[in-house]
């Protein structure tokens, strides 16, 4: 139910380059995406940038 939310949100996340500017740094980079279906139900997904 939340994959395609969580998909899209990594997709955007990559594709606007919001972790762009910490690339090379020296620093372990995370991609995190939310996905909220009402109050009480939330999913996450964690991504390990390599670079």
């Amino acid at each position: 139910m939340f994959d395609a939310t969580l998909d899209e949100a990594m997709t955007q996340i990559v594709e606007r380059g919001y972790s762009d500017s910490y690339i090379g740094r020296g620093k372990t980079i995370y991609h995190t995406a939310f996905a909220f279906l009402g109050r009480d139900s939330i999913e996450m997904r964690v991504e390990v940038v390599k670079h």
